[in-house]
C-alpha cells in the first residue's frame, strides 16, 4: 500500500517558563509558489509564525506577544493574498493589519495607509455581536475586502 500522508511533528508551543500546556486557538494558513506562511494564536498571549521559502534553507519561525487584555484577545485571523499581512479581529471589534514581510524577512508592497513596522489600527463602531470567523482578499479591481462573521444575538 502506498502512503498518502505522512504525519510529523513541525512545532510545538509551551507556557512561558518551558511548562508544558500552551494550547493552540487558533490558525491561519497561506502559501503561493514562492513561500508558505503558518500563523497560531497560542493560550499562552504569543502569536507563533512560521514561515517556509524555497529561498531559504530551513523554515524560519518567530514568536510575537501580543495585546495582555482580554479584550484584545484574538477571535478569528486570515491573511490577505499575497501572504504578507495578517489581518486579526479581537474581542473589542478592532481589526489589527499586521505586516508580515518583517517577521518572515521579506519586501512586499504596501497600500499608503498601512503601517509596514507596526500594527494598523481599525477601530469598529457600534454594537457588534461576537467575531467568529474572517476572510480577506484582494477583488480584480484592487480593493481590499475582509467579511467578519459573527455569532447570531
Amino acid at each position: 500500500m502506498y502512503s498518502l500522508f505522512e504525519i510529523r511533528k513541525i512545532l510545538s508551543v509551551s507556557k512561558p517558563g518551558g511548562c508544558n500546556g500552551a494550547k493552540i486557538l487558533l490558525a491561519a494558513y497561506t502559501e503561493n509558489k514562492e513561500h508558505s506562511v503558518l500563523a497560531l494564536v497560542c493560550s499562552n498571549g504569543y502569536l507563533l509564525f512560521r514561515h517556509v521559502s524555497s529561498k531559504l534553507n530551513a523554515p524560519v519561525i518567530r514568536q510575537l506577544c501580543w495585546f495582555n487584555n482580554p479584550e484584545k484577545e484574538i477571535k478569528a485571523l486570515s491573511f490577505d493574498s499575497s501572504g504578507m499581512w495578517l489581518l486579526t479581529v479581537t474581542q473589542d471589534a478592532t481589526l489589527y493589519i499586521l505586516p508580515v514581510s518583517p517577521i518572515v524577512e521579506s519586501v512586499v508592497k504596501t497600500p499608503a495607509s498601512w503601517k509596514i513596522d507596526n500594527l494598523t489600527e481599525i477601530k469598529l463602531t457600534g454594537q457588534r455581536a461576537l467575531t467568529t470567523s474572517v476572510q480577506w482578499w484582494l477583488t480584480h479591481e484592487a480593493e481590499h475586502i475582509a467579511i467578519i462573521g459573527s455569532e447570531v444575538i
